[in-house]
């Protein structure tokens, strides 16, 4: 399209964020080998509590009472989401990966909030995407020499692979940068819990597992959580100067 500016690799936030976003994989799928899945999904996602805390001490984003109850009425969603109310959905998984999930939300957390930062300041947020995808590639090389690369994959698993990268990371990674162009790191944060959601419900749909109505208790209360959050919301960055222009 003509849009990918190469002058962006010059931008140290390009890297930054190429950075964050391998050690962020790096550390979430090695966490996946020392606890559950659902256990990883809600660890993961608590990025949202990092994002408001980190945007309002350090990016100067406003953290207003609706925003706060956002955010509570979010993680509320999110943890009867991943629980299903459960007791012993606890005593799943092991220290280690658990710690190692936190990690790769407070990285996410640093990610969110410096992908922000660059389209607020203009970065073309397609050219953005594309960038900061190459450059996590190049950072997921380093550990390459020690990877067992002896066996075959066949053309289904590379059907697989191309399937994550195309449709299921540069897809979504679009649209929200996208997004991010009219709304906050918050708002935008509480409303990435609804993966959470949307996974549980395929899961039933497709992987035959059991539906239990605090799913639909705790997307309804993730979508509110986003809702009253960005309720009053005022336009940021590149939005909010288009404003003021037309006013």
């Amino acid at each position: 399209m003509r849009r990918l500016d190469w002058r962006l690799f010059r931008e140290p936030v390009v890297w930054l964020l190429g950075g964050f976003n391998a050690l962020s994989f790096g550390a979430q799928h090695l966490g996946l080998s020392y606890t559950t899945a659902s256990k990883t999904a809600l660890l993961v996602n608590f990025n949202v509590v990092f994002v408001a805390v980190l945007g309002f001490l350090f990016f100067g984003e406003r953290l207003g009472r609706g925003k706060v109850a956002g955010v509570a009425i979010g993680v509320v969603g999110l943890v009867i989401v991943a629980t299903g109310l459960d007791p012993s959905f606890l005593n799943q998984g092991q220290v280690a990966g658990d710690a190692l999930v936190i990690a790769a939300g407070f990285l996410w957390s640093l990610y969110i909030l410096y992908t922000k930062k660059a389209i607020d300041r203009g970065l073309e947020y397609i050219g953005l995407s594309v960038a900061i995808l190459a450059t996590t590639s190049l950072f997921l090389l380093i550990p390459l020499p020690f990877v067992d690369v002896t066996q075959p994959v066949a053309l289904s698993g590379w059907a697989g692979i191309a399937y994550l990268g195309a449709v299921s990371t540069l897809l979504p990674l679009v649209l929200w940068s996208r997004a991010l162009k009219d709304t906050t790191a918050v708002t935008s944060s509480i409303l990435l819990l609804l993966e959470v959601f949307f996974a549980v419900m395929l899961s039933v749909a497709f992987l035959s597992e059991e539906f239990l109505p605090a799913y639909m208790l705790g997307g309804a209360l993730i979508l509110a959580g986003g809702i009253l959050a960005g309720v009053g919301e005022r336009p940021t960055g590149l939005a909010a100067r288009r404003t003021t222009k037309n006013e």
